[in-house]
């Protein structure tokens, strides 16, 4: 069965008595489960989350926004959350056994009839919508419900894509979407000055040349007499919650502002809270498999728990913090270590970006370059995969027997077979370290320091040691694609040789 999530936002948070009537009219449906609701008295909006089988979960999401309309009244509301509707955003998630085309279409459906029988003007939004420059929920809602209301009917970019060309007396306009989990994210200051927090704000998202995968609003919270750093986090694989913690803090420290704490809007996915407990803790034996939540969800789809090691492939993905999974001192393994000296290499070269050295009038395109690499990460992640399936190959092939001459040639076969899946794996790596090299070439132009030189150097040691696994894999190989390997590696090598000696250059003539 097809599990969707549902988000949807109101713009109510200080009467928990219309939350409740509106919860109630969520979980009418026996097979819905609400599994949260919250509300903020600054923000003045309640965040509700529920999940069931599709034609369910829209349904109540339709029921929820027709009972918003009847109890909110945005002509009374005032928040320091930015809005336009009663019901401001309903997003459909797909979450077990669902697509993203499930929700685009549950989307359609739900907007068409919000505007059919409630007379509430809809817009699609993100996977949703029908045009690139409607995807974005902040772009759809600048202005808030008061300037809609004046333009609606006017400017032809503002035109719903459901209901009338008219703003709802009371209830304004809902956006309704389809995108992937998201975390809410917000970060409180010790400080009344909201000018701080929209600096911060802007610092940190992706929009203004901040993380990637990242949006954030700088608000006051009056009630407790402190301001807020307001997220939402897009895709915590690339960008996860313990990243965006430590730039703000960074960022706080520059205007000696402490944070309170953070606070988790909603509901966060378990890698969410796994990657943000390894990094704090530094495990250095940590993966996804240490929870039990995880071996509970393994007994309930298979039915029994499994009893065998964790196969190699399941063993955590590299991401920037975390190093230690992928090679233990002690139980070397080859086939890691060029994986390992690219990542580090990426992640000195990407806080080497973000350093006090960097020249502000290079900032545009050290901020791009920091975007590159960052993106090169999920590629190196994937080779932690690819490598793990080429070992495990090549341990199938000692199992093989080797009785018969038959056997024998069988063997050496499926021995080349397994070397040159495992000599693909450490090219592509090499090839991803080169690319980081290049972009550390363009970033020693304007920022010459020794992290800079150093992850110039641990790129090439990335490709040497590719190059090393390459050939111990491919020995005695003399097929067209062998050679074909080895003298491509090699020339890799020779042209990182050539980069890493002119950032070494720059480094030392300029000091």
């Amino acid at each position: 069965m097809s599990i969707i999530e549902c988000v949807p936002n109101f713009s109510e948070g200080r009467r928990p008595d219309v939350i409740e009537r509106i919860v109630a009219s969520i979980a009418t449906n026996s097979r819905v489960t609400v599994l949260g609701a919250e509300c903020d008295p600054d923000h003045n909006r309640a965040v509700v989350t529920f999940i069931g089988p599709p034609e369910e979960v829209a349904d109540a999401a339709f029921r929820a926004a027709a009972r918003a309309a009847e109890l909110i009244d945005l002509n009374h509301h005032v928040g320091a959350h930015p809005r336009m509707g009663a019901t401001d955003v309903i997003p459909f998630v797909p979450l077990r056994d669902a697509t993203m085309e499930q929700c685009i279409g549950l989307a359609d459906s739900v907007a068409s009839r919000i505007a059919r029988e409630l007379g509430i003007p809809v817009y699609l939004y993100e996977h949703a919508a029908r045009s690139a420059e409607r995807r974005n929920l902040a772009d759809l809602r600048r202005g808030g419900f008061e300037r809609l209301r004046d333009v609606i009917a006017t400017d032809p970019a503002r035109m719903p894509d459901f209901g009338p060309a008219i703003i709802h007396p009371t209830a304004g306009a809902t956006a309704v979407g389809a995108r992937h989990i998201l975390v809410a994210f917000n970060i409180n200051l010790a400080t009344t000055d909201v000018a701080v927090a929209k600096r911060i704000a802007r610092a940190v998202r992706g929009s203004s040349g901040g993380l990637r995968y990242v949006k954030a609003l700088g608000l006051a919270l009056p009630s407790r007499g402190i301001v807020q750093v307001s997220m939402n986090l897009t895709n915590i694989e690339t960008t996860p919650i313990h990243r965006v913690f430590d730039l703000v803090r960074l960022e706080a420290e520059r205007f000696g502002v402490g944070i309170i704490g953070g606070e988790l809007i909603g509901l966060a996915p378990n890698r969410a809270i796994a990657d943000t407990f390894d990094h704090v803790l530094r495990m250095e034996n940590f993966s996804e498999p240490k929870i039990l939540e995880y071996w509970i969800e393994h007994y309930y789809r298979q039915g029994t728990p499994r009893a065998e090691p964790m196969p190699a492939a399941s063993l955590p993905a590299v991401t920037e913090q975390r190093f230690e999974p992928i090679v233990s001192i002690g139980t070397p393994d080859g086939g890691r270590i060029p994986t390992l000296a690219a990542q580090l290499a990426l992640t000195i070269g990407h806080a080497a970006c973000l350093g006090p050295s960097a020249d502000p009038e290079d900032l545009e395109q050290t901020l791009e370059i920091q975007r590159q690499l960052e993106a090169i990460n999920p590629t190196l992640a994937q080779r932690v995969s690819e490598e793990a399936q080429s070992r495990e190959a090549i341990d199938e092939t000692d199992w093989l027997p080797r009785d018969t001459d038959a056997d024998r040639l069988a063997h050496a076969a499926a021995i080349e077979e397994a070397g040159l899946l495992g000599a693909t794996v450490a090219f592509r790596t090499a090839q991803d370290a080169h690319a980081a090299l290049e972009l550390l070439v363009e970033l020693s132009d304007s920022v010459r320091t020794a992290d800079v030189a150093t992850a110039a150097q641990l790129a090439l040691t990335a490709i040497r040691t590719a190059r090393y696994r390459l050939i111990e894999l491919l020995s005695g190989n003399e097929d067209e694609d062998a050679r074909d390997y080895r003298s491509r590696i090699t020339e890799l090598l020779e042209n990182a040789e050539v980069l890493a000696m002119q950032i070494e250059l720059r480094f030392t003539v300029g000091q």
